[in-house]
């Protein structure tokens, strides 16, 4: 007898086995929302299963929780999928992701330059931003409890920080018309692929479970 977790899981897999074919799903930013909805579902499913006295309750806190318990993903990925390698590696090149609209100033949140930077560290890239030229990373102070917390995260941990702030940026309208911004269109595709190939194990580590 198959439970109600099960079924839902089913039904989640199935709409992700429709959406992954698709290479162009929608526009750009569409494509990394319909993603982004499919894995709020793994996230949130950890987050249920963490005893309730540690259970993050903010969708940023869930995704990280979710990169703690299969941080293993990451260099799974990297070792099967050169592709979704060659993708993570070329998000880490761009310059740190930040937020603000497109016609207001750019304002660096110091985790998530934090995260790019250790993780760029981690991944052997070795690579400075517009943003590092400018210094303007390095003007960003990240106060030691947050640098703990950002040593302390593993590498899927840390990618899953980036992918967050894009998804912010998107969802709260500071990412308003990639088509007509490159870089910003640039970073939604490859947040876009990246996600997808997370999505694509999730489900496999999931259903194992």
């Amino acid at each position: 007898m198959t439970t109600q977790y099960e079924e839902t899981l089913e039904e989640v897999k199935e709409a992700i086995k429709k959406a992954l074919p698709w290479p162009n799903l929608q526009v750009n930013c569409w494509q990394f929302f319909n993603y982004w909805m499919m894995f709020n579902y793994f996230y949130n499913k950890v987050a249920d299963d963490t005893p309730e006295n540690e259970r993050p309750h903010k969708d940023k806190k869930k995704a990280i929780c979710f990169g703690g318990k299969y941080g293993r993903l990451f260099d799974t990925l990297a070792s099967e999928n050169e592709i979704w390698l060659d993708s993570v590696s070329k998000l880490l090149r761009m310059d740190c992701v930040a937020e603000g609209r497109g016609w207001q100033p750019q304002k660096l949140k110091p985790e998530v330059v934090g995260a790019t930077l250790r993780l760029r560290h981690l991944c052997g890239i070795d690579y400075a931003c517009q943003n590092c030229i400018r210094d303007e990373c390095k003007k960003t102070t990240i106060d030691s409890k947050a640098c703990q917390q950002i040593e302390s995260w593993n590498k899927l941990q840390l990618l899953l920080r980036i992918l967050y702030q894009i998804r912010c940026n998107l969802f709260h309208g500071d990412k308003f018309s990639p088509e007509t911004n490159p870089r910003d269109k640039r970073l939604v595709e490859l947040g876009s692929d990246v996600l997808r190939g997370i999505l694509k194990k999730a489900v496999t580590v999931e259903s194992k479970g």
